[in-house]
């Protein structure tokens, strides 16, 4: 059986909604690469920062105030995580 040839009309509309379509999506990409890049740098070591960071607390998972916890090391002791950065 012989394969019939198949005609695709491209309207102007058709041909802007591609393109549209397209530059949505390079745009979404972009936009999701730089939120990757700019939240991997949320987490740092206490060497990295220029504030002492202090563990006069109950444990990060108590502090409730961002400039707290961004200046704080868990207060608990005995754990794996003791005196490790809090990370908002």
């Amino acid at each position: 059986m012989p394969l019939k040839e198949v005609s695709i009309k491209y309207t102007p509309g058709c041909v802007l909604f591609c393109f549209n379509l397209f530059l949505l999506t390079v745009l979404v990409i972009e936009l999701a690469s730089t939120f990757r890049s700019k939240s991997s740098g949320t987490s740092f070591k206490a060497s990295d920062s220029k504030t002492t960071l202090t563990n006069e607390n109950e444990g990060c998972n108590w502090i409730d105030d961002y400039d707290e916890c961004v200046t704080s090391r868990d207060g608990r002791t005995g754990q794996s995580f003791s005196d490790s950065a809090c990370m908002w």
